[in-house]
């Protein structure tokens, strides 16, 4: 007699299931019509998502390869590549994952602006287990090396956003995704505020910078003139998260936007493809002389403007950029309780963007730094 119990069971299980998934499609189709392939403008380019499996999971993690070692692992990744790839993220890092030797690989190749034509790359990776409803957290000590002639690397400028690569006997050719420079419609900016550019995250979600000059700070607001996929649930007081990225926004009902106000601690403690736009900035503009940001990032930082590039990474530590986080680095999503019906209402407007939009949550980064071995 167990057995009609447990298949009604399933049966209801299944329907939950199928009821979520149907409502999630309702949430994609409703905001953003028929699903298409993010590839806008070069649609015939883009490639479906291979299928995961966990028999290439299990094989992968009893695979041996000598993860100290960045050349032989550079040479594992680029041989496995297909002949054409896309850079989405608008920074130019081609980021990949796979398992080996028990963990989980991560990593990126990237085409800097500002080395790519001089014929260098970088790559790098680390391994991590990660165990989150448990706490537990590892990373392997990671990897990285500057490749170019001396290594056998050839790098050959096709246009402002494609580049052939190649390395021993494989040619491959690197798509740069151009995001575009098209600012939000009207309405959408404040009379203080300026657009400045839009990025396409590693997240998958489109995001215009802006600047707002009464306030002397940079901030990001979703771009949902591109299909967005995510669903954005409501919790509290005139704010979303996003379903998949936990991304928190806050309902600007008086401009028709959605301003990123919180990136979970975790993600950005741990590097993930969630951990915030702040450093996704779109450098083949700026390489191109269509965009200029430097004076805007020494403004919103207050750092000396000598003290960046052009691209705003440090001058003397090169490679690390100044970062764009002008939001809350968040644990429970309580911390957005101060956010009321009152405080919208009679807060004065450039006050409450103040608040929404400073960076909140590095002690939670110190305090993991510090009980971490």
């Amino acid at each position: 007699m167990q057995a009609p119990d447990k298949r009604r069971a399933r049966t209801r299980a299944c329907s939950v299931a199928m009821v979520v998934a149907a409502t999630l499609a309702t949430v994609f189709t409703m905001a953003s019509g028929p699903v298409q392939v993010i590839a806008e403008g070069r649609p015939e380019e883009a490639t479906l998502p291979n299928l995961g499996t966990n028999e290439a999971f299990l094989s992968g993690l009893f695979t041996d390869l000598p993860l100290e070692d960045p050349l032989t692992v550079f040479a594992f990744v680029f041989e496995r590549l297909a002949p054409e790839v896309t850079v989405y993220p608008s920074e130019g890092y081609y980021y990949f994952r796979f398992p080996m030797r028990g963990v989980m690989v991560k990593g990126s190749l990237h085409l800097s602006a500002s080395l790519r034509d001089e014929g260098i790359i970088s790559f790098g990776y680390t391994g991590e287990i990660e165990d989150r409803p448990r706490g537990a957290y590892a990373t392997m000590p990671g990897r990285s090396v500057e490749l170019d002639a001396s290594d056998g690397l050839s790098v050959r400028r096709m246009d402002d956003f494609n580049y052939e690569i190649g390395y021993r006997s494989k040619v491959v050719v690197f798509h740069l995704y151009d995001p575009g420079l098209d600012p939000p419609p009207a309405g959408a900016l404040g009379a203080s505020e300026r657009y400045l550019c839009t990025a396409l995250d590693e997240s998958g979600l489109f995001f215009d910078l802006v600047w707002s000059g009464s306030r002397d700070r940079l901030f990001w607001i979703l771009n949902e003139r591109r299909f967005l996929p995510e669903a954005l649930l409501e919790f509290g007081t005139a704010r979303v998260v996003g379903a998949r990225t936990g991304f928190v926004f806050y309902l600007d009902d008086r401009s028709n936007r959605k301003v990123l106000i919180g990136v979970h601690a975790d993600d950005v403690e741990h590097n993930t493809w969630y951990d915030g736009p702040f450093d996704q900035l779109p450098d083949t503009y700026v390489k191109i002389d269509s965009l200029e940001f430097a004076p805007f990032l020494a403004a919103h930082t207050g750092l000396d403007p000598l003290e960046l590039d052009r691209y705003g990474h440090f001058i003397r530590r090169p490679g690390t950029r100044a970062a764009i986080a002008p939001y809350r680095f968040y644990r429970s999503q309580s911390e957005f309780d101060f956010i009321t019906e009152s405080l919208v209402a009679t807060c004065p407007r450039d006050s409450l963007f103040g608040l929404l939009t400073a960076e909140v949550g590095r002690e939670h980064l110190a305090a993991a730094a510090e009980s971490s071995p």
